[in-house]
């Protein structure tokens, strides 16, 4: 663990959880709820929290839940609804796939304690069973288990997962910590028998057609986003891509009141300047361009501890800026659309064999034998014999799931929280639905979805492509990686990213 006096007390775990059969006297300070005789959460105090409970049981809710039916409603009415709904594990998960939103829920259901999270477990969810008394304990990251239980990460598995290939997450359940796993989408926590189980998908999913699906889905996204404009601030970062070009459809009459940004950095893709300006501009709206604010090493290695320096995405030297310019305001990021996408099959077709070294091989880990095993493990318990393809689950669970869900949790620590208007299961089960002639490229899917929304005027802009892009991307081709690497980094040192940043090679 870094020395406290790097780390911002301010920043430290802001907006985290940590649960177990006691509170560690460090976290004495955050709200404390009593779950069960032996089972305490412990509530960062900028934490939302919601209770409700009845005859039947009882729900604890951390972060923020939305029902797109019935966007008026609070955290707690929502939780009290599903309660209501839920006399049983089995109906509560199914009304549990229409609600959104980022969240994790602690259930107690006739003496049976679990926990559950969001559609793709952006409310990061870990959990440590000690291997001598067994006892659970669940938090937001590892880190906090480092800091209050004394576990230190598994050196060797590190160095094995560094010496070969990577992206900027680990894998599946995989952590660095010994007996620390990562609860995945889809899956709930039973803290009585001490296991993670799948729970979805449990049948096959109902094919759609292409127009019913795109209507059904552009009203939940609605639905999502206008529950969140009614909990506080809220801000679109509209880029020339596909996600944020639908949810600015999407928002419709919200359209004019929302905040539209885009970083305007060394990095920042040229279509992505041009193409959302010309969006904004036919609907008489304009974006405002954010330039990188520079941060000291404090702040950096708070963010860093965070996230249990489990999440190396490039854009992570952006999160200070969202803080500086909306604070305490509700970001509508694009994550977990691309699951309809067939993002590991462009093409549209399956592999007839999907193996560990395949998984490896499409999600950018080859050769890595750490998550090789990770693929193993997982391809064990995931089901075959269903028309949900594999490749579009594991984009779920992984891509969203273990990158997906610490990028949100490290804007937590400037105080900026994130809401995807895609975070519903139910809407994924929708797309999943659909022919994967119309999710894969050019995604016909989400076009239509747009169409629907806000009429043909949203699609008069192209999506995600411009000549000078595909210029410089095939010249790039030809320039040694090394040249690559140093006029990036001189561009971004000239544009203030600081040296604490620009020195992390597992940025890069």
């Amino acid at each position: 663990m870094p020395e406290r006096s790097m780390l911002d007390p301010q920043l430290l775990y802001r907006r985290q959880y940590i649960a177990g059969p006691s509170l560690p006297p460090q976290f004495a300070m955050w709200r404390q709820i009593k779950f069960s005789n032996a089972f305490i959460i412990g509530c960062h105090p900028e934490l939302e929290v919601a209770e409700a409970s009845n005859q039947q049981g009882r729900i604890v809710c951390l972060g923020h839940i939305l029902d797109p039916l019935h966007c008026e409603q609070t955290n707690g009415q929502i939780i009290s609804n599903l309660l209501a709904d839920g006399k049983e594990f089995s109906a509560l998960e199914r009304a549990l796939s229409i609600v959104g939103g980022r969240w994790v829920i602690f259930v107690e259901l006739n003496g049976e304690r679990r926990v559950y999270h969001d559609a793709g477990g952006l409310k990061s969810t870990f959990w440590y069973e000690d291997p001598r008394s067994k006892e659970i304990s669940v938090a937001s990251e590892p880190s906090l288990f480092e800091d209050s239980l004394g576990i230190t990460v598994d050196e060797s598995l590190v160095r094995e997962f560094w010496t070969t290939k990577y992206q900027n997450s680990w894998v599946c359940e995989l952590t660095p910590y010994p007996h620390v796993r990562q609860l995945l989408p889809n899956h709930y926590l039973d803290l009585g028998r001490r296991t993670a189980n799948r729970f979805w998908p449990s049948g096959d999913v109902m094919p759609k057609a292409l127009d019913d699906a795109a209507a059904e889905m552009a009203e939940i996204i609605h639905g999502l986003i206008s529950a969140v404009a009614k909990r506080g601030n809220i801000a679109l970062p509209l880029t020339g891509g596909y996600e944020s070009r639908v949810s600015f459809a999407c928002a419709k009459e919200l359209r004019g009141k929302l905040p539209l940004y885009l970083i305007d950095a060394p990095n920042t893709l040229y279509h992505d300047k041009l193409l959302s300006k010309q969006v904004a501009k036919k609907y008489g709206l304009e974006v405002s361009y954010l330039r990188p604010l520079p941060f000291d090493e404090r702040f950096w290695r708070s963010l860093l501890r965070n996230t249990a320096e489990m999440y190396w995405d490039q854009g992570a030297n952006h999160i200070y800026t969202y803080g500086q310019h909306y604070p305490n305001f509700y970001l509508l990021i694009g994550q977990s659309d691309n699951v309809g996408r067939a993002w590991y099959y462009k093409d549209g077709m399956l592999p007839k064999v999907i193996d560990p070294p395949l998984l490896a091989r499409v999600t950018g880990y080859i050769g890595n034998t750490v998550a090789l095993r990770a693929f193993e493990q997982w391809l064990s318990s995931a089901p075959s014999n269903l028309n949900v393809s594999l490749l579009d689950l594991i984009f779920w669970e992984h891509r969203t799931g273990n990158w997906g869900s610490l990028g949100a949790t490290g804007f937590d620590t400037v105080g900026c929280d994130t809401s995807s208007p895609y975070n519903c299961r139910r809407l994924m089960e929708i797309a999943l639905g659909v022919d994967v002639e119309y999710r894969k490229p050019p995604h016909i899917l989400l076009r239509r979805i747009a169409e629907l929304a806000a009429g043909p005027t949203i699609l008069s802009v192209p999506i995600n492509q411009h000549w000078l892009d595909d210029a410089i991307a095939s010249a790039a081709r030809y320039v040694p990686w090394r040249v690559k690497h140093w006029t990036q980094t001189a561009r971004m040192r000239r544009s203030g990213t600081p040296e604490c940043f620009l020195a992390d090679a597992r940025f890069f």
